[in-house]
């Protein structure tokens, strides 16, 4: 049987899609060309010169390389708001929220995804040992360089701090506190992993008085159960190191527990302190068992008068010692009672519920140097003047106690029991009314405050919650404005039109701290209090598909839960259930979602993910507005093997793949 002749329209047609697939192709070789090391991408160019192989077998000849690399652009955040803008007037007249946002080189800072990593070092590997080795002009110096740089840049599972924090933890006899077996060498670096990691985010108790008790074997200001729970917190984090940590830390939490059970009778600052550790443990080893912690703990540190009234008895004095004493005990009571406080505002935050503990703050003043802030809106301190604070807490805590009070005006007021839509109950004049408080008060911080090239990650913390308080503030009103059922018409100076324009530079702003804390902080792998960072942008560029950049912030994301897998199990369920989001606004393919997944346990491969996860997380942040329910991370992790079977099942695959490229139909 004759073959039928080509007519003019099909060769016309056939020459198109041969132009088609070679621009993929150029295109797809350029993305590695951008994203690989400098000397890499020389010595690629350089053979390229001397062959005549096929670009398609050199790229494409293993199946794996269908998920093509995803990076930020080599640019990242280079271009400046419009002039005469909202976003432009935020970055001139409130620079210490605001920055003017430096340019961000995708090479220098490592800006590499999952994909990246594996697949784009990959293809240049694999395309330069298929190409002829040729004489080059590329200097020795530079061939060095590349073969120094060979594998994924800057990712690297971190070392654990040699230097403790403080040198009176070498004195530490850790038998005179816990029966847990393990040698005091260790359990001192485990206590200085968090002190140095998190006690600047947590404050929970003066590190001060808890280590001079520590090493003294007392139990004024510090305990059997706190030393437990500390202990297995930490544990978490070194898991990072050794994953011998994980067993570890399951024995000094069985062990806090049931201390937990015997003592919870008795009230007593440590005590207090010990119960929020031991829900963050609970929390993010992903369960709501955490919750009970929390709640009694609470109830405790209100029995105690830690909220909402001063404590008299903490200013009784009948001599010099027992002034001391009193000096003493009211620095630990407002470390306890601020780091409970703010703690409960943080969840309140994280898991958008009601905190009954949020309509009154303690009446104490923060620990640390009193704060601009503090001077105009607080009663002046009666009390003994505070010491500083540790080196390595500078002064991110007592401006954390500001923050997140004035973070609690409007959480009371949004996260309550019933339906009714926030909306229908706050107004946008309030929001933007407790946006310029927010202003005001980081206008006011500290010049050592400030985002630059010595800050610390702490630091950088508050200024990522900070952005995120702005975000979900204003997330009702934008929500109203983007969402498909909206009748609403956009006018960019209304009060919902500027919160448009606030949230946007927020989000500008966060996806910038999320690049720099990644690639700048060691502790990006185990410090859990930034991940929030990752949560707002995942969800915003999984909303704004139309933005060419947004998957390699997603990646970003999925990459940053990844590491942060192998020390919380609760980051592989946040990572699965952000990936089921995705799967159910259709913008990957089943094939993508379980290629990505795999990944993400592999990273985290010392951790279990068959366990069951039952946390409260919020993850779906624009769903969470109109239904509390769904969004949260039980829900969307147990959904993800229903949303990849039902779209192999009905064969719907998106328009993209990971790189980007258009799928073409199937041939008829």
């Amino acid at each position: 049987m004759s073959a039928t002749p080509e007519t003019p329209s099909m060769l016309k047609k056939r020459e198109l899609e041969t132009l088609r697939d070679d621009h993929a192709r150029l295109s797809r070789l350029i993305d590695v060309l951008r994203i690989v090391p400098e000397a890499k991408a020389l010595d690629i160019l350089g053979k390229l010169r001397h062959t005549t192989a096929d670009l398609d077998t050199l790229l494409f000849g293993d199946k794996q390389r269908l998920f093509a690399p995803d990076a930020l652009p080599r640019r990242a955040l280079a271009c400046l708001p419009t002039q005469g803008s909202l976003e432009f007037e935020l970055m001139v007249r409130h620079a210490v929220a605001y920055p003017t946002l430096a340019p961000l080189d995708a090479a220098g800072v490592g800006v590499m995804s999952l994909l990246t990593c594996a697949v784009a070092n990959n293809l240049a590997d694999d395309i330069s040992s298929d190409l002829p080795t040729t004489a080059s002009s590329l200097t020795p110096e530079i061939h060095e360089s590349a073969a120094r740089e060979r594998g994924p840049p800057r990712r690297y599972t971190p070392a654990p701090p040699t230097i403790l924090c403080d040198s009176r933890l070498e004195l530490l006899d850790i038998s005179s506190w816990s029966q847990v077996k393990v040698k005091s060498e260790l359990a001192a670096t485990l206590i200085s992993l968090y002190l140095r990691t998190d006690h600047p985010t947590l404050g929970f108790f003066d590190a001060d008085l808890f280590l001079a008790d520590l090493v003294d074997v007392r139990v004024r200001y510090c305990s059997r159960l706190l030393v437990s729970a500390v202990l297995s917190w930490a544990c978490l984090a070194y898991a990072k190191f050794d994953p011998g940590a994980i067993q570890l830390g399951e024995a000094f939490f069985a062990e806090a527990d049931g201390l937990w059970q015997a003592e919870q009778a008795s009230d007593s600052l440590p005590t207090v302190a010990a119960a929020q550790l031991l829900g963050l443990v609970a929390i993010h080893n992903g369960r709501d068992a955490g919750n009970p912690y929390h709640r009694l703990g609470t109830q405790m540190a209100q029995r105690m008068g830690l909220f909402g009234r001063p404590d008299s008895s903490a200013h009784e004095t009948s001599s010099p010692s027992r002034i001391r004493e009193s000096d003493l005990n009211a620095r630990v009571r407002s470390h306890t009672a601020w780091g409970a406080f703010n703690w409960a505002i943080m969840r309140s935050l994280l898991f958008q519920e009601e905190e009954p503990a949020a309509k009154y703050p303690p009446k104490a003043h923060p620990p640390g140097q009193t704060t601009a802030f503090q001077r105009a809106h607080l009663a002046p301190d009666t009390a003994a003047p505070t010491p500083s604070l540790p080196t390595y807490m500078e002064q991110t805590f007592p401006n954390m106690c500001d923050f997140w009070l004035l973070t609690s005006q409007w959480t009371t007021l949004y996260y309550v029991s019933g339906k009714t839509p926030i909306v229908d109950r706050v107004s946008a004049e309030f929001a933007h009314e407790t946006f310029r408080k927010l202003l005001a008060w980081i206008d006011n911080l500290d010049i050592m405050l400030a985002r630059g090239d010595m800050s610390s990650h702490h630091c950088i913390i508050l200024h990522i919650w900070f952005h995120v308080s702005v975000l979900q503030l204003f997330r009702p009103f934008v929500h109203r404005l983007i969402s498909p059922l909206s009748e609403m018409i956009f006018e960019p100076h209304s009060p919902d039109g500027s919160a448009m324009a606030i949230f946007t530079a927020s989000l500008s702003q966060l996806k910038h701290l999320a690049i720099v804390f990644r690639y700048t902080f060691r502790c990006a792998a185990y410090a859990a209090f930034w991940h929030v960072a990752l949560l707002h942008v995942a969800n915003a560029a999984m909303q704004d598909t139309e933005d060419p950049q947004w998957r390699g912030y997603f990646m970003l994301c999925l990459e940053g839960y990844a590491d942060l897998f192998g020390a919380f199990p609760v980051a592989g369920a946040i990572a699965k259930s952000l990936l089921s989001m995705a799967l159910r606004l259709d913008v990957i393919t089943s094939s993508e979602a379980r290629f990505l997944i795999s990944r993400i346990y592999e990273k985290g491969a010392q951790r279990s993910h068959a366990e069951q996860i039952s946390a409260s997380f919020v993850v779906d942040l624009n769903l969470a507005v109109t239904d509390p329910e769904a969004p949260q991370l039980a829900n969307l992790n147990d959904a993800f093997d229903d949303l990849v079977m039902f779209q192999e099942f009905t064969q719907l695959e998106p328009s993209t793949t990971v790189g980007g490229d258009p799928q073409h139909e199937p041939d008829q």
